[in-house]
C-alpha cells in the first residue's frame, strides 16, 4: 500500500493549496490597490 506516500502528497497539496490561496489575495490586495490609485 502507498498510504504513506498519499498522505506526504496530500501535505504538500495542502501547502500549494495555501499558498496559491495566499498568492491569489496578494494579487487581488494589489489589483485593488492599483484601481483605487487610479480613479484618485
Amino acid at each position: 500500500m502507498s498510504l504513506h506516500r498519499d498522505t506526504k502528497f496530500s501535505r504538500v497539496e495542502r501547502f500549494a493549496w495555501r499558498l496559491g490561496r495566499w498568492l491569489q489575495d496578494w494579487a487581488e490586495g494589489r489589483e485593488a490597490d492599483r484601481r483605487w490609485r487610479a480613479e484618485r
